[in-house]
């Protein structure tokens, strides 16, 4: 009879610990600690849209260009945010994108027409976009997917713009809407 009684108040503490440990689990209840970062993809999935894509600027007034755009009621940081043309990446800097804005990356030797609200962003070593289409991302520093685009094969002087359903051939007079609302 000791024997039993002495297993069970052995085993006891550790079945309680392990009952306590699968609650835990079980209501996601994150143990974090002190001073570490809580962010998390849902943070950023879709704080910042890859809105509109000019990949063949011939016989455009725009050079090549990728348009970002702000669905927010508040500004977004674009610090540590990276754009990705298929496996190149680049950095964007430490700006804020205000709510409902757009943002239009660019070759630094490549300035657009845009209006003095919209931030334009002039990237060194601007990544060539292919002809031929392409996916690109926003992601985070630390790899975490903001948006993903794949536009299709570029019309000459023609930019793709986003809207519900995807990406569309620009339908404005311009061929694009750089810094603007889109087309459709």
């Amino acid at each position: 009879m000791r024997r039993i009684f002495l297993l069970f108040t052995l085993l006891l503490p550790i079945c309680v610990f392990s009952q306590l440990r699968e609650t835990i689990d079980g209501a996601d209840v994150d143990l974090q600690q002190p001073g570490e970062s809580e962010e998390s993809e849902e943070l950023y999935a879709g704080s910042v849209l890859i809105n509109e894509v000019m990949a063949d600027p011939n016989g455009s007034l725009f050079a090549e260009y990728i348009e970002l755009y702000n669905p927010a009621a508040e500004p977004v940081s674009l610090d540590g945010m990276l754009i990705w043309v298929g496996t190149r990446k680049k950095s964007l800097p430490q700006i804020e994108l205000p709510a409902g804005g757009y943002a239009v990356l660019h070759h630094v030797d490549h300035p657009l027409p845009c209006g003095e609200e919209v931030l334009m962003i002039p990237i060194e070593a601007f990544p060539r976009l292919s002809n031929q289409g392409k996916t690109l991302q926003l992601t985070t520093s630390d790899g975490q997917l903001i948006d993903e685009v794949t536009y299709g094969k570029a019309k000459p002087g023609v930019s793709w713009e986003r809207d519900a359903s995807g990406l569309h051939l620009c339908s404005a007079e311009s061929g694009g809407t750089p810094g603007s609302k889109n087309s459709s």
